[in-house]
Formats: C-alpha cells, sequence, structure tokens
C-alpha cells in the first residue's frame, strides 16, 4: 500500500474523534515512517467540548471569523504533542483530512513543516496560496484510500488515550 494513503486513512480514522460540531478534521504527524503525534479538532484542554457553535448559528461562512470558534483545530495538536516530544518538524509530513485553514497554515510553515498531504480542500484560496509560496509541498489523493489497518488504528487510539486527547465530557 502507498504509505502516503496509509497514513492519510490515519488522519480520517482520526477525525472520528472529532467533537467539533462544525467540521471534523483529524491530523497525523509523521516522522521516519512512524505516526509520532495524532489530533482532532475539539475543545481546549481543561475546557470541554462545545455545546453550541457561534459561526453555524450565525451562518458565518466557512473560513471566516475562525476567531469565533472554540476549537483547537487537529493540526495545532499535533504541533502541539510534537512540540512535548523536541521533534524535527522540518523532517515529517503531516496528513490531514482537511487542507489547513489560515492560522493552521501559519503555523505550520512556522514550526517547518514542509509536506502536507490531504484528501478534501478547505474553502480558503488564501492559506493555499500562503503553503504554496512558504514552499510546502501539498499533496492531494482522493481516490481509493483504503480502511486502515486494525493493528494501525490500535496504535492511534492507544496514542490518543495515552496523551489523555480523549475528553469524556
Amino acid at each position: 500500500m502507498n504509505k502516503d494513503k496509509k497514513f492519510l486513512s490515519g488522519a480520517l480514522y482520526v477525525s472520528n474523534y472529532a467533537k467539533c460540531l462544525s467540521r471534523k478534521v483529524g491530523a497525523v504527524l509523521v516522522y521516519n515512517d512512524k505516526i509520532i503525534s495524532a489530533g482532532f479538532n475539539s475543545g481546549p484542554d481543561n475546557y470541554g467540548n462545545c455545546e453550541r457553535c457561534f459561526r453555524r448559528e450565525n451562518n458565518v461562512p466557512s473560513g471566516t471569523m475562525l476567531d469565533k470558534c472554540y476549537a483547537i483545530h487537529a493540526e495545532q495538536k499535533v504541533i502541539f504533542e510534537g512540540l512535548k516530544q523536541n521533534v524535527d518538524f522540518s523532517k515529517c509530513t503531516l496528513y490531514v483530512n482537511c487542507t489547513p485553514c489560515i492560522n493552521c497554515a501559519k503555523l505550520l510553515v512556522h514550526a517547518g513543516i514542509k509536506k502536507v498531504v490531504s484528501c478534501s480542500y478547505y474553502p480558503d484560496e488564501f492559506s493555499l496560496n500562503f503553503l504554496k509560496n512558504a514552499k510546502v509541498e501539498l499533496n492531494f489523493i482522493k481516490d481509493d484510500i483504503p480502511e486502515l489497518e486494525e493493528n494501525l488504528k490500535l496504535l492511534i487510539d492507544n496514542n490518543i488515550k495515552e496523551k489523555e486527547l480523549v475528553k469524556t465530557n
């Protein structure tokens, strides 16, 4: 199996954990062909998850008014976890089921991530252009993304639970 498809299927699997009421996004950060961090969008630690969505309730167009969202994005979570591990982000690839918003794109560029693989577009041309101008390789895989292998599901589940990334509230 193509490794990009394999790890992208991991990001899709992680998106099942997402607690956001608007968009289910999952991401995995890969170094030397190993998943070192997994993240999904949800409320910040010690805050809980959203019970209402201001942006949805007010018909805010996707990609706008991101400051009116409580969620920590999947890409942000994998960066935070990578920082705890002193990861050299320039040697990592980020796999995410939706291209990054501009806030996440800026964080990825600042961290030094050089490659992002995704399977769907977030409706924000500005962030896509930003990544392109920052020389971040952005690859899209739309077809034939396989179901994640059971051993990788277990690895991701254990990683997420071990780091207490899954909130019960």
